[in-house]
């Protein structure tokens, strides 16, 4: 079996000769928009298997080769099925889509765009890494992904990673065809980027992560170099500006900006849960305008994501009021909003994205609502429940269930990032393979999210979550890390690997995915034991990389 990851639109194996692996592998002289990537993947191969390969200008009939050609027209890739969804460059759906062709004369990677050559190469890698030591059999590949958005929400608030650690899960991001990194570079617990207008915001906010873990942010450079390296894998940034709520470093830094303007309050006592930007404060405004004008300016990207989620206890006029004068500003900086689907309670517009994580049982609100706060309950980091916050919570709640049908009749889109679903610090069910694991499988992942087994996470489709949000109206498919439990880049890789992988593939079922095979791979394709035997495939690249992760004891991992 070919281990390749997410599953493409046809793999079909021929029955000509096996392309027989030189001791020193050819890749003729592409074009020059294309020599970064052949650069790209000869240095990643060669790490991964040893395998060298060098770029050749002899003539073509030197064989055997690697070839890649970028065709303006091909009967084969026209033939595809479309892709559907928005992407976040604002970018063709269909530039993805390649054809790759193996047999004994050699390899031919065909697309219309470098971007189809990139991904076409990345099976390429996936098939020359994990197959047999000197043989490849003859197979044909053709493949465009199910969804244009395909992305991984990265929280470094709670607790903070720099650019180098970004970098690792950008390649990770890379090998199983995501093109969307959401970075969360704000939250209550750190402020993760500098705004030079406004310097308090990472001299002090900054300073600060969950669970007295360290703090720290970004540079500008530090970003624009983010942004680079992600554009040469094809990977478009979003950051996130989160707001009203999550504002607790943002009032560390400028307790000014609390309140209404005309009574700021000492927010130093009050939980910041509760805390949000007031849309009657005169500094609120400019305040947003100086971050997102910034935030803007450093991203070539098409989206701005403005947060909107959770702002427990803001009446509902003052948060309707806040999103509806921060919505404008985004557009007139020429880009488009993404928000939590809570911001369809404030109203959107056709253009916007609605990011929907929340659904929640009626049942469990009313379980909620009547049991009363236990004397014990308190948040992870280790804030007591009080009647106000959960006041505000279950309010906030309530209204969550609603929230697809507005999305619906605003015309906006959606990004599917279901919690139950996409959120990848959710605890494992299965136990691990290893013993030695099992320290960190007690410790990581929300404990308040239901124990999920990986298999579970593969087992869902995009399309069947809401009946208002049919696939015509999806944006893409987004997975998420929240860091909580996350100490350092280990805990974040042990969470992440392997469920990462499958997030993109194309089984679906209405059950719950890894985020690279759903958002790639097509519809109907839903086969566990054929996944987890191309999973078990796959830590000789993560070994490669030197990154931890979960030995499920559902898989018969190859060593």
């Amino acid at each position: 079996m070919l281990s390749i990851i997410p599953l493409p639109v046809v793999v079909r194996l021929g029955d000509a000769a096996p392309f027989q692996l030189p001791e020193h592998l050819l890749l003729l002289d592409p074009a020059p928009e294309l020599r970064p990537l052949a650069d790209q993947f000869i240095a990643n191969v060669a790490a991964e298997r040893s395998l060298e390969v060098t770029i050749t200008s002899e003539p073509a009939h030197i064989t055997p080769v690697i070839r890649l050609d970028l065709v303006a027209s091909d009967h084969d890739l026209l033939g595809l099925p479309a892709t559907s969804g928005k992407r976040a460059d604002a970018g063709d759906p269909d530039g993805e889509r390649y054809a790759l062709d193996i047999d004994a004369g050699g390899i031919l990677v065909r697309a219309a765009t470098p971007e189809g050559i990139f991904r076409g190469l990345t099976t390429l890698r996936q098939i020359l890494v994990t197959s047999g030591p000197r043989e490849i059999p003859a197979v044909t590949v053709r493949d465009t992904p199910r969804f244009a958005w395909r992305g991984f929400s990265f929280d470094i608030c709670r607790t903070f990673f720099d650019a180098g650690d970004i970098k690792r899960i950008i390649d990770v991001l890379a090998l199983y065809k995501f093109n969307v990194l959401h970075l969360h570079l704000t939250d209550s617990e750190g402020w993760r980027i500098d705004i030079p207008a406004w310097p308090k915001l990472t001299e002090i906010g900054s300073n600060t992560g969950a669970y007295g873990r360290p703090g720290g942010f970004l540079t500008q450079e530090h970003y624009r170099d983010l942004v680079r390296y992600a554009a040469a894998r094809f990977i478009t940034i979003v950051p996130e500006i989160d707001m009203p709520g999550h504002t607790g470093a943002i009032f560390r830094a400028y307790p000014d900006l609390a309140g209404d303007g005309t009574n700021t309050p000492d927010t130093s006592g009050q939980p910041a849960m509760l805390q949000y930007l007031h849309p009657g404060h005169p500094q609120v405004l400019p305040f947003v305008t100086d971050v997102l004008s910034d935030i803007a300016a450093l991203t070539p990207g098409a989206c701005l994501h403005i947060g909107g989620d959770e702002a427990w206890g803001m009446p509902d006029e003052l948060y309707a009021t806040f999103m509806n004068e921060v919505r404008p500003i985004v557009g007139n900086l020429g880009k488009k909003v993404v928000a939590w689907q809570e911001a369809s309670r404030a109203g959107l517009s056709e253009g916007d994205i609605a990011q929907f994580w929340l659904q929640f049982d009626p049942s469990q609100l009313e379980q909620l609502a009547t049991s009363g706060i236990p004397e014990d309950m308190e948040l992870p980091d280790g804030t007591r429940l009080t009647p106000e916050m959960m006041q505000g919570m279950t309010s906030m709640l309530e209204k969550a269930n609603g929230d697809p049908g507005r999305i619906s009749h605003s015309g906006a889109d959606v990004l599917m990032s279901i919690s139950s679903r996409n959120y990848l610090d959710t605890p494992y069910a299965e136990p691990p393979a290893d013993s030695a694991q099992q320290p960190e499988w007690d410790r990581l992942g929300m404990p308040f999210y239901p124990k999920t087994t990986i298999e579970a996470f593969y087992d869902w489709d995009p399309a069947t979550v809401h009946e208002a949000l049919p696939e015509e109206r999806i944006a893409g498919v987004e997975a998420a890390i929240w860091c909580e439990t996350v100490g350092n880049f280990d805990d974040l890789c042990f969470l992440l690997l392997p469920r990462l992988a499958g997030s993109g593939e194309r089984s679906w079922s209405p059950r719950l995915a890894g985020s690279g095979e759903r958002g790639w791979s097509p519809r109907g394709t839903n086969d566990w034991n054929g996944y987890r035997q191309r999973l078990a495939a796959q830590p000789v690249f993560w070994n490669a990389q030197n990154l931890n992760y979960f030995k499920s004891s559902l898989v018969d991992w190859k060593r």
